[in-house]
């Protein structure tokens, strides 16, 4: 008698991703026999990611796993991020052998050390002679062309000349077969992109193309269809990430194509041209048409470079988007007058009634002293971004220059305090509150509206959480960072009182920076009517989140928490 064949539990797919994240191999394999839909469901969404690290050299671990894919699960995959690079012989490591391959980082020492391994070869010392040249700093009018002269070669006989010559033929046979598998790499993986039918999240990082890439040993891969195309993925594809060098936005953006279903665009530049007028025509000639043909569609831009950038010509080129919902520009700290300010309130005008998200952070630029970022309160704020209210405004995220800015407070306030009736999310990156600041943001912000809020403070006591739990009942994410923990301490006339809470709030303003107050206050603290479920919590000082006896304190008061600084409250709790 045939069994009925068992059906798969009534899960969305989404939970059975995770359910799959916890699977072995085998265990996966194992379910073949078991439920064969089941099976299916879970291998698709186990490879819903691709992720190629760097697709350079031959047998590259990273682009075997991923052209492995089985054919049949290529359709399933969604996101792909991938790294392009050279494939030639500058970009393979150094041989550790007189056997291994040719190839190389181009330094001066490591050239040394292989020079001295395989000398003996002739064919090998005009290449590493080349290398050594390559390696010369660009100021050296001219490179010597040789920093280890061979050998003095007597008159070979035929005995002696026999082996060089069969080493000179193996190491050209190598090279042959090396640049059939790397062809038949590439058509492999043109080969993978065609089957990735359905992909929605395209990440494209491409470097600087190395100036010293031998000609006809370069090559670059075009993930990106041309116009006319047949690509796929050209229908569905509907976040675009692109990153690494202006240089190379005219290789890799298609001049005229367009994704009909597009709604994201990221673009990071961390390299550029010499000449910054090249830059400036790439913005305008390559990277504001790319989106001025999405402007049907697009939802979402960002636009991160820690350059000194014309960003006029973005703003100017890219038109009116009417779908816009979401910006995002960090760009480095510059003075008020070469941030671009007017043309990206002629911006935020234009989208002013469609914009939810708005994102601007400053950077520093490279080899700045972050010490000497203090920007002049007043003329910060009377850049003109900062008079515009978006009135569908519901995230927002601000981070200002160099170290804290008492200066920067009251702007701060005052713009914050426009949007307090729609803002849900708010973020704050480079102002850290005292407690008087803290509690007068409270009164001109706090809202039944916020869901995640992300701020730094000085002090970190009990009535930071009680007074957080009565001005953002609903709060659902708490980001808090911190200098040091302490107690509020009461005094006869320097308490501010929030009338919204009918005179209850009492708001002290001095403190006493004691830890064994804090953990005091702490242990009697409980707040189980507070909506917050995660929390991050770290020192101001530490780059990363970390389990400590503060933030075990602050979990144990809050009893609805389920996750802080990305662990389970349990695992969090045992550590």
């Amino acid at each position: 008698m045939l069994r009925k064949k068992s059906q798969p539990p009534q899960l969305p797919d989404h939970l059975w991703r995770y359910v799959c994240r916890f699977l072995t191999d085998e265990q996966v394999r194992g379910m073949y026999a078991v439920n064969r839909p089941l099976y299916r469901i879970s291998m698709a969404l186990r490879y819903r990611e691709v992720e190629i690290g760097r697709l350079v050299g031959v047998g590259s671990e990273d682009t075997a796993k991923c052209l492995g894919l089985p054919k049949e699960l290529r359709a399933h995959v969604r996101s792909l991020r991938f790294t392009a690079t050279h494939l030639g012989p500058s970009d393979r490591p150094l041989p550790e052998s007189d056997d291994d391959l040719i190839a190389g980082a181009v330094t001066a020492s490591s050239l040394e050390a292989a020079t001295k391994r395989i000398s003996q070869l002739a064919i090998v010392r005009r290449v590493a002679s080349h290398w050594r040249a390559k390696a010369q700093s660009p100021t050296s009018p001219t490179a010597p062309q040789s920093q280890f002269p061979p050998p003095p070669i007597p008159t070979p006989t035929s005995a002696a000349r026999t082996p060089t010559v069969r080493r000179s033929l193996s190491l050209s046979r190598r090279k042959t077969r090396e640049q059939t598998v790397r062809d038949q790499l590439l058509s492999d993986f043109e080969k993978f992109l065609w089957e990735v039918r359905n992909l929605t999240d395209l990440t494209i990082h491409y470097p600087d193309p190395r100036p010293e890439a031998i000609p006809g040993e370069a090559w670059s891969v075009g993930l990106l269809p041309e116009f006319g195309s047949g690509t796929p993925y050209a229908s569905t594809l509907r976040s675009l990430t692109l990153s690494g060098s202006i240089t190379t936005w005219k290789a890799i953006i298609p001049p005229r194509f367009e994704w009909p279903a597009l709604e994201r665009l990221s673009v990071r530049a961390d390299m550029h041209f010499p000449n910054p007028n090249d830059d400036t025509y790439a913005i305008r000639l390559d990277l504001a048409p790319l989106v001025r043909r999405h402007a049907k569609t697009l939802k979402a831009v960002s636009f991160v470079s820690a350059l000194d950038l014309d960003l006029t010509s973005l703003y100017d080129g890219v038109g009116w988007l009417p779908h816009l919902e979401s910006l995002e520009i960090e760009q480095p700290y510059l003075p008020p007058s070469r941030n671009h300010t007017d043309a990206l309130n002629q911006f935020l005008l234009r989208h002013r009634e469609t914009l939810t998200s708005f994102k601007w952070s400053f950077v520093p630029l490279p080899d700045t002293n972050l010490r000497t970022l203090t920007p002049n309160a007043q003329d910060w704020f009377n850049q003109p971004p900062y008079h515009l209210t978006l009135p569908s405004l519901q995230r927002l995220h601000l981070t200002f220059p160099g170290p804290s800015n008492p200066g920067l407070f009251e702007g701060t306030l005052f713009y914050f305090a426009r949007h307090a009736s729609t803002l849900t999310h708010l973020s704050l990156n480079g102002l850290t509150f005292t407690l008087s600041q803290f509690h007068e943001l409270l009164l001109l912000v706090g809202s039944k509206n916020i869901q995640d809020l992300d701020i730094s403070l000085e002090i970190l006591t009990s009535a930071v959480l009680t007074n957080l739990s009565t001005k953002f009942p609903l709060l659902k994410v708490l980001r808090l960072a911190y200098t040091s923990v302490g107690r509020q301490k009461v005094t006869s006339g320097s308490a501010l009182v929030d009338p919204t809470a009918g005179g209850i709030l009492k708001i002290p303003n001095v403190s006493m920076v004691k830890m064994w107050q804090f953990k005091q206050d702490m242990a009697m603290l409980i707040l189980p009517g507070w909506a917050v479920e995660e929390v991050y919590l770290k020192r101001n000082v530490d780059r990363e989140y970390k389990v400590d006896h503060v933030g075990k304190m602050v979990v144990k008061s809050l009893p609805k928490v389920m996750f802080v600084n990305g662990m389970y409250r349990e695992t969090f709790l045992q550590l």
